[in-house]
């Protein structure tokens, strides 16, 4: 069979296929001519002009040429609308992963410090309601591969459970701002959310890196100005590296770094485990998990701190130290405890306080506030060995838990 001949039963072939009525004759040939050049000029291909005049006066000399040329610029054509029509993924971009986990409600994360053991210190978990918000969000912290304290959160209500101490229930609003601040920076969900928020706002600029194979992971990089990295806290420059899974779209992890003049050093990963896998509802019931014998407080039945009145936040502080220090000084060990922001009893009081011998406060300086907690520096006459020294120190004050008008002694990571 010549060229001819296969060309032509190769569109006679196609006709078939679109069930049209056509037959092959010249008046056919200048038809399919034409519709291809059509379909040429279109495809604006950058050809000179001397070379398309050459090329198509060979074309109209020859029959078999131009039916040749006219067949394969059609099955061309159809290709290409074939290709056209097939989905092609577009570039990353964020949106893309708040679509992914869009249905997700169950987030579960891990958080490695830097060291080459890469140690556990933090363990997460996240659950949104039907309506889209966080329902339930409960975090573990380790110390040397053993739980140390679980906090579990809803509803506003608060429970912390510290091994080997207590067990206490709070509500407080600024503590479940806290939390769900936490929950909505680092799980997958609201993480991706809450970037996409700041590079709106402009605070951020996100880079995003495509990887050069399809098993690699897509890279968003992120880099925030001093203090702008958290709430309430100072820090330097830092930077996130999100590891997004290139056929997921799911974010797999996060690697924390702190920008310094020396280089970029990195501080640890959350790593991003299980997507959509349900929490038993008893998992964030800390009061059924604990062992019975666990001492148990409720911060909202307790009468502790001071009230902040119409004191300013720095007046209330002041005045909490001051307090706080003449109990210590009459070894008032009751209200020495009542003025700690976790209620100590007054045993547990001269336990923790009875060795701080004060003989006289010289003088209460100007509180260096962080939001609801500050530092209140203070100088004294301390006794030692027999011996009066004055020395200089410090007591961290914070506003009392599940009491929001009330200010006491506590750390700051305290609660």
């Amino acid at each position: 069979m010549s060229t001819a001949e296969k060309i032509e039963k190769l569109v006679k072939e196609f006709l078939k296929a679109k069930k049209t009525s056509a037959v092959i004759s010249p008046q056919m040939d200048e038809k399919i001519l034409g519709d291809a050049l059509a379909a040429f000029e279109k495809s604006k291909m950058e050809l000179s002009a001397n070379l398309q005049s050459s090329v198509w006066r060979i074309i109209m000399k020859s029959k078999i040429t131009k039916f040749a040329v006219a067949a394969v610029l059609v099955i061309a054509a159809i290709m290409s609308i074939t290709f056209l029509n097939k989905s092609v993924k577009p570039a990353y971009a964020l949106e893309q992963t708040i679509a992914a986990v869009e249905d997700i409600r169950y987030f579960h994360f891990k958080y490695f410090g830097n060291h080459p053991d890469r140690y556990l210190t933090k363990e997460a978990w996240v659950e949104y309601g039907p309506t889209g918000k966080v329902k339930n969000v409960r975090f573990d912290v380790y110390d040397e591969g053993r739980i140390s304290q679980s906090v579990a959160w809803k509803e506003g209500k608060t429970e912390v459970w510290s091994r080997g101490r207590e067990l206490t229930f709070f509500e407080d609003a600024n503590y479940t701002a806290k939390i769900l601040f936490f929950a909505s920076r680092y799980n997958p969900k609201g993480a991706m959310e809450y970037l996409d928020s700041l590079e709106k706002e402009g605070k951020v600029k996100i880079e995003i890196q495509e990887p050069a194979t399809k098993q690699e992971d897509i890279l968003a990089t992120v880099i925030y100005e001093p203090n702008t990295y958290l709430l309430e806290r100072k820090m330097p420059t830092m930077k996130d590296v999100y590891h997004i899974d290139n056929a997921t779209r799911l974010a797999k992890a996060v690697e924390i770094f702190e920008l310094d003049p020396n280089g970029p050093k990195p501080l640890g990963e959350w790593k991003y485990c299980d997507y959509n896998e349900p929490f038993a509802p008893e998992f964030f019931d800390l009061n059924k998990e604990a062992p019975s014998d666990v001492n148990r407080v409720d911060m909202m039945t307790m009468d502790i701190g001071i009230e902040k009145g119409n004191l300013s936040v720095n007046a209330i502080m002041i005045e909490v130290v001051r307090q706080f220090l003449e109990a210590l000084i009459h070894k008032d060990y009751a209200l020495a405890g009542k003025l700690v922001g976790q209620g100590l009893s007054e045993q547990e009081a001269k336990q923790n306080f009875g060795n701080f011998c004060i003989l006289e406060v010289i003088s209460i300086g100007e509180p260096k506030l962080e939001g609801d907690f500050g530092n209140v520096p203070f100088k004294a006459v301390f006794e030692k060995d027999g011996t009066r020294v004055e020395q200089n120190d410090v007591f961290p004050v914070r506003r009392a838990l599940g009491h929001p008008t009330r200010w006491a002694i506590g750390s700051k990571e305290s609660y």
